[in-house]
């Protein structure tokens, strides 16, 4: 039989277009927890999007013990930026800005998120940030 599975198609696809979907650099990685160290948001919301986060995940909330912080959800937050697989990362950036842009006022997340497109062509990421999701190029 003569057929090219999709994965095949996809990976045929993936080489052709030049940009990256299954990697995300560490500096992309450090580059973002910039990026959510520069947004006007205060605890709450990062205590409630770990929640969230943790709970459509399924995973059991973990306990990080972070000596004399006064943002210590996130911090927590940002050690997941770092440790994370690849897919679990783009989840967490996925909900990480929808709910930024569902909470905050556009002009409270607007550089974050034109900041976010721009690390992802530096990183040739072949992904960006519109109408409040990630959704791919091509």
């Amino acid at each position: 039989m003569n057929y090219t599975l999709y994965s095949q198609r996809l990976d045929a696809y993936k080489k052709h277009d030049g940009w990256i979907y299954d990697r995300f650099p560490a500096t992309f990685r450090t580059q973002l927890v910039y990026i959510v160290r520069d947004l006007p948001v205060k605890e709450p919301f990062w205590q409630r999007f770990n929640q969230w986060f943790e709970r459509e995940k399924g995973w059991t909330p973990k306990i990080y013990f972070i000596q004399e912080s006064s943002h210590p959800q996130r911090e927590k937050l940002e050690y997941r930026l770092e440790q994370l697989d690849d897919f679990e990362f783009l989840d967490l950036i996925d909900g990480l800005f929808h709910q930024i842009t569902e909470t905050l006022e556009p002009a409270d997340w607007n550089d974050a998120v034109q900041e976010l497109n721009r690390r992802f062509e530096q990183h040739r990421l072949g992904y960006f940030f519109s109408q409040g999701h990630i959704q791919r190029k091509g």
